[in-house]
C-alpha cells in the first residue's frame, strides 16, 4: 500500500465513536479471554458481588444520613433503575441529570412525592461526588507516591 493523502488525513483524525466502541468491545473480549484462560470465574464473581454490595450499602447509608428511611431492598430497586441510565449517551457533567432522573423515577415506584425524591437525588449525588473525589484523590496520591502509574503492573 502506497502513501495516500486521504489515508494520512484519515489517520490523523481522531477515531470515530463507532471505532472507539469497537475498540472497547474488542478490549473487553480480550480481557474475557484472559479470565477464561486463567479460570478465575469464582474470584471474578466474588469481586463483582462485593463491589455491588458496597455500592448498595453506600446508597443505603447516604439515604439514612440524609434522614430518609428506606429498606435495603428499596435501595437495590432504586439502583437497578438508576445505574442503567448511566449508559445513556446524554450525560451531564459528573453524571448530572441521569442520576437525578433515575432516583426520581425509582421513587415514583414507591409513591414518594416528586419534590422529596428530587431533593434526595440531588443530596445523594452531591455526597457521592464528594466521596468519589476524596477517594480518587487519596488513590492518586498513593499511586504517585508508590511510583505506580499503570494498572498493568498489578498482579492478579
Amino acid at each position: 500500500l502506497g502513501r495516500s493523502p486521504y489515508r494520512e488525513a484519515a489517520a490523523s483524525q481522531s477515531p470515530s465513536v463507532l471505532d472507539r466502541l469497537l475498540a472497547g468491545l474488542m478490549s473487553t473480549v480480550g480481557y474475557m479471554r484472559v479470565i477464561h484462560a486463567r479460570g478465575r470465574y469464582g474470584r471474578l464473581w466474588g469481586l463483582t458481588l462485593s463491589i455491588w454490595l458496597c455500592v448498595q450499602t453506600n446508597f443505603y447509608l447516604i439515604t439514612l444520613g440524609l434522614g430518609v428511611r428506606l429498606s435495603f431492598f428499596q435501595v437495590v430497586v432504586i439502583s437497578l433503575i438508576m445505574v442503567p441510565l448511566t449508559l445513556l449517551p446524554l450525560q451531564g457533567f459528573a453524571n448530572l441529570g441521569t442520576h437525578e432522573i433515575g432516583w426520581v423515577a425509582a421513587f415514583r415506584v414507591f409513591a414518594m412525592p416528586q419534590d422529596a425524591a428530587l431533593s434526595l437525588a440531588v443530596g445523594t449525588h452531591f455526597i457521592l461526588l464528594v466521596f468519589i473525589l476524596l477517594l480518587g484523590g487519596i488513590g492518586a496520591a498513593l499511586l504517585s507516591r508508590s511510583g505506580t502509574s499503570n494498572l498493568e503492573h498489578v498482579q492478579t
